[in-house]
């Protein structure tokens, strides 16, 4: 059976000018190869079930058009293949998989004209390495991962997650250390990567810990920065997708998320982005039902130093005013992330208590951690000898006063990169 064209592919794979693409449009019989293909590919993934099951719907009713450029990881060499497809449903899009394993939901598209064909190129098989300044969009979440450890976790972003690149850096680097291209394989490239991963895998000895790597496609970054208490924040810089709010819309019904719906595809599509997430309108809406532990601790991780965080901070101390067992949580969690502030003005409401006199003392500037805190040891770099410490304001692994590095950090890390 001849699986439905759309009437503008006639003139679309004519098209001369598109040639520099590197798009191989199909015959009939590769078609429906590369169709029984990927349903084989995708049948074998695991994944929440409506979502497998709608993505196999799509992809059953979908026409593959022709075979896009592949993209290499970078130290590796590991290959993705690409394709252009067809949905009766779309009529008017053209539809890019980043790979056979990527979800059909979260493919890619464009009007199927020439000029919006090649934008779409451009966005998504970019030669550069976009520094962190020309990436201008923003995104941070909680990712909510369990009991995981650095290296469990590492391992699965290596092994797991075929939309995202095997170069990766630490928090010593606060732009990507790699070349966008590192030459072919040998001798001298086993010794540049060798080189790289040396430099690549340091820590700053401030800065929470971390691991970035870039998307395959779009070279978006993603972050994943590792907080006090086993709180994971996932931070995406990215360039926006103008065309992605249908795959994003599904995204967030499916796994009721709060996705920008400008979020480029293989991002998206990364799995690393699916489920299992906890973001600022999550955040909003535990705090309206009153005082949450959780909540708070996601607030301060996703935006430490915003105003909103300092007042939550200030109404969460009024709510639990009377609450002494509340009260010493928010000492702890605000004392981690260098709300000295919040953590004065409970001294001030609790002075005479306990709680008051050890808050006292963890002002003191010789003093490193709350006697009540039974989880300080989860502070990342702390040092439980304060004479081995020249700065001892330093020693939780947090920047200081606001928890992230300020922008003067950021311009001596990019003269130095």
């Amino acid at each position: 059976m001849d699986l439905p064209l759309p009437p503008w592919f006639g003139d679309l794979s004519a098209d001369p000018t598109l040639t520099e693409l590197g798009i191989r449009w199909l015959d009939a019989s590769e078609r429906q190869g590369v169709r029984e293909g990927s349903l084989g590919v995708l049948r074998a993934q695991p994944g929440e079930a409506t979502w497998s099951t709608r993505g196999t719907e799509r992809l059953e009713r979908c026409t593959p058009l022709g075979l896009a450029p592949e993209r290499k990881k970078r130290l590796h060499g590991e290959a993705a293949s690409t394709a252009l497809f067809f949905d009766p449903e779309r009529p008017d899009q053209l539809l890019l998989s980043l790979g056979p394993a990527m979800s059909p939901l979260t493919w890619a598209e464009c009007q199927a004209t020439p000029d919006e064909l090649r934008a779409l190129f451009a966005r998504y098989f970019r030669d550069d390495a976009p520094s962190v300044q020309r990436l201008p969009k923003v995104f941070r979440s909680v990712v909510e991962l369990g009991d995981v450890s650095r290296e469990q976790l590492e391992s699965v972003l290596s092994r797991g997650h075929p939309l995202l690149d095997d170069a990766h850096w630490y928090s010593a680097h606060v732009e990507d250390p790699w070349s966008a291209d590192l030459g072919s394989e040998g001798f001298g490239f086993a010794l540049r990567v060798s080189a790289g991963l040396r430099d690549a895998e340091k820590e700053h000895p401030t800065r929470l810990p971390s691991v970035s790597r870039r998307t395959l496609f779009s070279r978006s970054i993603v972050k994943l920065e590792q907080h006090p208490d086993q709180i994971w924040v996932v931070e995406i810089r990215y360039a926006p997708d103008p065309n992605a709010a249908t795959a994003i819309t599904w995204v967030n019904e499916i796994f009721r998320c709060h996705f920008p719906p400008d979020l480029p595809a293989d991002v998206v599509g990364s799995g690393i982005m699916l489920g299992g997430h906890f973001g600022l309108a999550d955040v909003a809406e535990r705090e309206a039902r009153g005082f949450d532990r959780y909540a708070m601790a996601a607030r301060l991780a996703l935006e430490p130093t915003e105003p909103a965080t300092q007042l939550a901070l200030r109404m969460a101390i009024e709510r639990v005013a009377d609450v002494p067992a509340e009260l010493e949580y928010l000492v702890n969690v605000a004392a981690k992330y260098r709300h000295l502030g919040s953590v004065a003005e409970i001294a001030l409401r609790v002075a005479g208590s306990d709680l008051g006199d050890a808050i006292l003392e963890y002002l003191r500037p010789e003093t490193k951690k709350l006697p009540s805190d039974p989880e300080s040891d989860h502070d990342a770099g702390e040092d439980d000898d304060p004479e081995e410490d020249d700065d001892p304001e330093d020693d939780d692994g947090l920047e200081d006063d606001d928890g992230l590095e300020d922008d003067d950090d950021l311009e001596d890390e990019e003269e130095e990169s």
